[in-house]
């Protein structure tokens, strides 16, 4: 099953107030399945796990969101 991969970063505290989750999306980690698809397609939104990459964690910066950054396409 793929997950969205998280992470957090030092902008989590402003997020926080706004109601959102600490983590922001970072991307998404493809399962096996997903890796040997020929359409390359990922698991449903709806059913993917949440996963937290602690080696993405940036606290001294925001996240890509909040720098302007296009976030990774969903598929």
């Amino acid at each position: 099953m793929c997950d969205d991969a998280v992470a957090e970063f030092a902008c989590a505290d402003s997020h926080e107030a706004r109601g959102q989750d600490r983590t922001r999306l970072k991307e998404i980690k493809r399962c096996l399945a997903a890796q040997n698809s020929e359409t390359g397609a990922c698991c449903d939104p709806t059913t993917r796990g949440r996963a937290h990459d602690w080696q993405d964690d940036d606290n001294t910066q925001d996240c890509p969101e909040c720098r302007g950054a296009t976030p990774p396409e969903t598929p």
